[in-house]
């Protein structure tokens, strides 16, 4: 057997290193490859690639450990950012272990709208000199992120790959070729469309190479899209030029789950505000962020601000405003001569008495600050230096919100009698999330009261009516393609204009109108790699 590792090329992927290795040994058999790195034979993911632990030692001597592998040859440092700091240490254990499990569900993947499934991508330019100086055309990292359609080198489209789709049958060690990629859709870009995507393809391999310095606040995150969003104008304001900005984007896959209205802008808007969940698509954030600042770096500055302005007063991050973030808070000379920093006002033991009453009482901070002309720091300095009455203002704070959140809880409830408490919950998400976690046994007996909501578990589903829509959709997919390209169709071309139409057909009792379509479209062009639609191929064992 052959032990000559090969080596690294300049923006290299890991699956694109392995498949050059692959070559290098000649293996006909895709599983033998596999065998030989990780002592397994079986299918294996290129955008997630897993079992690192189990790599060879030549592969572990001349290509680095399983951690440098993850954070400088793969596309995961980019889902990274803006998770946990526990989540970030499960990652790279899954991607040491033999199965991924549920990383792709931890990360958002699967629920994020964006899609899953990242095809390969590459750029005929790139290849061309990647020919002629390395004598073989490779993928490259920063083509492979999710979002990135236009190389950030030559400014052409990527070409997506035919192989390890989800439609396309076997797990295959395939370096790019003219003739296994999809050719581009061409859809006419203006100038302002290219300067966004460059925009956020910058964006993108920024938050990438981040992902594998650290992560994000949630608190701080939501803390500076609030208080940027307070600047721009509110939320509603904000809602109808974010629509605009993603009504560009819409075209362009996968950015095709953003808003198409302004109450989708705003919900959208609204959701990233107020959920600390890190459990969320980072296209998500980048799409608000490549929106909102000039680049990632001003969204990190403001970010590293707000942490910063946080620890000094004291603050809650959600609470700071955007020119408390951005003004520097450093001592600078005074003009009088006087030197060093001036000295803090001392508060006179009356006004302190006043004031640690009105706290006692349950009086607002800001309404404090206001009328006693201080700041919030100072109150919270007061508050800490006096535990009885920090302990009763807080107690007075939350005894207020209970009263406020209860009211509008029943308000809600009395305006929409008919409803279960699962509608009263998406109607008023924030005050139902309040409460289950502060007043939980009040909202319990509370929502024994609503009505179930349940209809029985005799519901069908119309498989009539979804064959007729689906199909609807292949015809108008295929009217399309026919007008863009002359050759006859393709399944690996229709399927990937309609990625659903593959996940639908795996159902082999279902849509029978719609794979009748299918076979009529490609009946006079060349054989896809799908002989017939159904499930996915497995690869031998």
């Amino acid at each position: 057997m052959i032990n000559i590792a090969v080596k690294w090329l300049p923006d290299e992927t890991f699956y694109s290193l392995c498949c050059r290795q692959h070559a290098y040994l000649a293996n006909v058999d895709f599983s033998a490859t596999t065998s030989w790195l990780f002592g397994v034979r079986k299918n294996y993911s290129h955008d997630f690639p897993y079992n690192l632990g189990a790599l060879n030692t030549l592969m572990i001597e001349t290509w680095g450990t399983p951690v440098t592998i993850v954070s400088e040859h793969t596309i995961v440092p980019f889902f990274l950012a803006f998770q946990s700091e526990h989540n970030v240490l499960a990652t790279y254990e899954a991607l040491s272990g033999p199965r991924l499990g549920s990383l792709k569900y931890r990360l958002g993947l699967l629920t994020g709208r964006f899609g899953a499934e990242h095809p390969l991508k590459a750029c005929p330019s790139c290849m061309a000199n990647d020919r002629l100086l390395f004598g073989v055309a490779y993928w490259h990292l920063s083509h492979q992120y999710p979002g990135v359609i236009l190389c950030p080198v030559h400014g052409q489209y990527l070409r997506e790959s035919t192989v390890n789709r989800q439609w396309s049958g076997w797990f295959e060690w395939s370096l790019p070729a003219e003739e296994r990629l999809l050719p581009p859709l061409p859809s006419p870009t203006s100038t302002v469309d290219q300067i966004i995507l460059k925009k956020i393809a910058g964006a993108i391999i920024d938050l990438a190479a981040f992902g594998t310095r650290g992560v994000f606040s949630p608190d701080a995150v939501r803390g500076v899209y609030r208080a940027t969003l307070l600047a721009y104008g509110g939320l509603d304001a904000a809602a109808c030029s974010l629509l605009a900005y993603t009504t560009r984007l819409r075209a362009y896959p996968p950015f095709g789950c953003l808003p198409s209205h302004s109450k989708g802008a705003a919900a959208f808007l609204s959701a990233l505000i107020r959920n600390r969940e890190t459990r969320c698509h980072p296209l998500k954030h980048l799409t608000l962020i490549a929106w909102l600042f000039d680049s990632l770096q001003q969204f990190t500055y403001l970010h590293d601000q707000l942490i910063v302005q946080g620890l000094q007063t004291g603050e809650n991050l959600y609470d700071i405003p955007l020119e408390n973030i951005c003004t520097n808070k450093t001592s600078t000379p005074r003009d009088d001569g006087v030197k060093g920093p001036r000295r803090p006002k001392t508060i006179k033991p009356t006004i302190r008495t006043e004031i640690l009453l009105r706290l006692s009482n349950g009086a607002c901070k800001r309404s404090v600050c206001a009328d006693f002309n201080i700041t919030i720091s100072t109150v919270n300095k007061l508050l800490r230096s006096e535990p009885l009455v920090n302990k009763a203002w807080k107690l007075c704070a939350s005894s207020h919100e209970k009263f406020k959140r209860r009211l509008l809880w029943e308000k809600s409830v009395r305006c929409h009698s008919q409803e279960s408490a699962k509608q009263i919950r998406h109607r008023i998400s924030a005050i139902y999330a309040w409460l289950y976690r502060n007043d939980r046994q009040w909202l319990t007996d509370k929502l024994l009261e609503l009505p179930t909501g349940r209809i029985g578990n005799h519901s069908s589903v119309d498989w009539e009516c979804r064959d007729l829509n689906l199909m609807a959709e292949l015809d108008a997919a295929a009217r399309l393609l026919s007008i863009n390209y002359e050759s006859p169709l393709t399944r690996q071309l229709i399927f990937s204009t309609l990625p659903k139409l593959a996940t639908a057909l795996e159902n082999r009792q279902a849509f029978r109108r719609t794979r009748a379509l299918l076979r009529d479209l490609t009946s006079t062009g060349p054989e896809g790699a799908m002989q017939s639609a159904g499930p996915r191929a497995k690869a031998p064992k």
